[in-house]
């Protein structure tokens, strides 16, 4: 959200379209050399306001930069209905992904509805090896509630089966 002196709060939208180009590139950790993809002939579009405006922009950009003709192309988003509705009417052959931070806050929260929490028992110094392996394991096997389910897993099951490189953001 943006304020707009004498017109409050208004939902600012932001989309990037971009290319990906591969690159060798030395990984710290594994100690390889491996492929790192790259955003390059990157453009931005936004809009102040409604969808309706910014699908019309999406798509203006979209003919431009000849996405069509793309052999690959993605739209990543964090899976706002209207986001996908205007992936659908405009980009309609790419694959719909959500993005990695809005995924994962909806899995893990998922996972907090859907599951009890385990008692631990911890072992506190006993020199059996028995006892030393089990340290950390759950008393009892965490169980779905099912009223946590049923409230979760609608919505879960929709923002995980999503099949839609585009970027969209919101402010709101």
């Amino acid at each position: 959200m943006i304020y707009i002196r004498g017109e409050e709060w208004k939902e600012l939208k932001c989309g990037c379209f971009f290319e990906v180009e591969w690159t060798k590139a030395f990984d710290p950790e594994t100690k390889e050399l491996v492929d790192i993809g790259h955003a390059t002939n990157t453009s931005y579009i936004s809009h102040l306001g409604g969808p309706e405006a910014f699908g019309r922009k999406l798509w203006t950009e979209a003919k431009r930069r000849r996405w069509h003709d793309a052999a690959n192309t993605q739209v990543v988003a964090d899976a706002a209905a209207w986001i996908w509705n205007l992936a659908v009417d405009y980009l309609y052959d790419a694959h719909q992904l959500v993005d990695w931070f809005h995924a994962t806050e909806h899995l893990g929260l998922a996972a907090n509805l859907a599951f009890v929490k385990a008692q631990f028992k911890h072992d506190t110094g006993s020199n059996n090896k028995k006892s030393c392996c089990s340290r950390g394991r759950p008393a009892r096997s965490p169980r779905p509630s099912p009223n946590r389910l049923s409230k979760i897993l609608p919505s879960a099951k929709r923002y995980y089966n999503m099949q839609v490189i585009f970027k969209i953001t919101s402010t709101g």
